[in-house]
């Protein structure tokens, strides 16, 4: 999800995105969001969108998105919206954004709005806008951004929707970058201002497993506390939980402390219990990725997919 450029993987986001898509326009996209008919949902068109830019220079695809939502007015017309998540400096990043749009534009010749979330902590670094001159021609591009860096922690606390507590995440986890005492008191903040919402059980769980896999705390027996913590807070069994090996940082710190599953007390093994398979596949993946194992191997003998293979490549190496 390392800094936040590497938590802010592309799985995380688009899970996000997929389970509270109305919340995630509302929350960055406000002037368009009203207009949207949530009740149609969303076509994900990762497959395109990887067809489009498939030669464009430089390309690095952190978590691009492109997605076909239909619209309440104009008889139900669909427009486009292109969502970037950048979380790292790039000199070109304008002039790709521009690029994006016309090859966009160029397939489907609908209208699209762009978006651009920046995690990064490079306070000066956030183009809004491409411009181009050529002896009488003048181009201008112009996108809305939003910064993670720049934004209120007081703003965010009063703000109901989830993604408030995404972004809290975000600049927590920016602000805490060389300090493991202070970012995990604001991870027991930010975890019990999260069980303390009105809202469903399922929504809750996902959110702390974002906000467990964003902000990062050395130490198994301080991860292992958090996770039980919110488990008895909000009352949840294993199976309400189902915890993922991709956004948890429990066995990734078991795995550095070598207690993974075979600690004396016996307490971790009883609180993965559910997780032991999971678990078991990333050992598995772990060995191979130290052998340097090609990431399609490794996926057919563990069982992983490959995206999550290359997230905990980052972790180990």
């Amino acid at each position: 999800m390392g800094d936040f450029k590497e938590l802010t993987s592309d799985q995380i986001w688009k899970n996000l995105i997929e389970n509270f898509f109305e919340d995630f326009m509302n929350f960055f996209a406000g002037d368009i969001s009203q207009d949207i008919e949530f009740a149609n949902g969303f076509e994900r068109l990762d497959k395109e969108l990887g067809e489009i830019l498939l030669n464009s220079e430089g390309h690095d695809r952190r978590c691009d998105e492109l997605l076909k939502v239909k619209m309440k007015s104009g008889n139900g017309k669909w427009v486009f919206v292109h969502l970037e998540i950048q979380g790292y400096r790039d000199e070109n990043f304008a002039e790709r954004m521009f690029e994006y749009y016309y090859r966009i534009r160029d397939r489907y010749h609908e209208k699209i709005y762009p978006l651009v979330i920046y995690t990064h902590e490079i306070v000066t670094n956030h183009p809004d806008h491409y411009k181009e001159n050529f002896y009488k021609m003048s181009l201008i591009y112009k996108y809305p951004v939003y910064k993670i860096v720049k934004q209120k922690e007081a703003d965010l606390m009063k703000q109901d929707n989830p993604f408030a507590l995404v972004v809290l995440a975000g600049l927590y986890t920016l602000k805490t970058k060389r300090n493991q005492a202070e970012r995990y008191r604001f991870k027991k903040e930010l975890v019990k201002l999260l069980v303390e919402k009105k809202w469903e059980k399922e929504k809750i769980r996902d959110l702390f497993l974002y906000i467990d896999g964003i902000i990062k705390i050395n130490g198994v027996e301080r991860n292992e506390e958090i996770v039980e913590e919110f488990r008895e807070r909000l009352k949840l069994g294993d199976e309400d939980m189902k915890l993922d090996w991709s956004t948890s940082n429990l066995a990734v710190e078991a795995r550095k402390e070598g207690k993974l599953l075979g600690r004396s007390e016996g307490r971790l093994e009883g609180r993965v219990e559910g997780r032991v398979e999971g678990l078991n596949c990333a050992i598995v993946a772990i060995d191979l990725l130290k052998k340097n194992t090609d990431v399609e191997t490794i996926a057919k003998m563990s069982g992983m997919p490959i995206e999550k293979i290359n997230e905990l490549k980052k972790s180990v190496l």
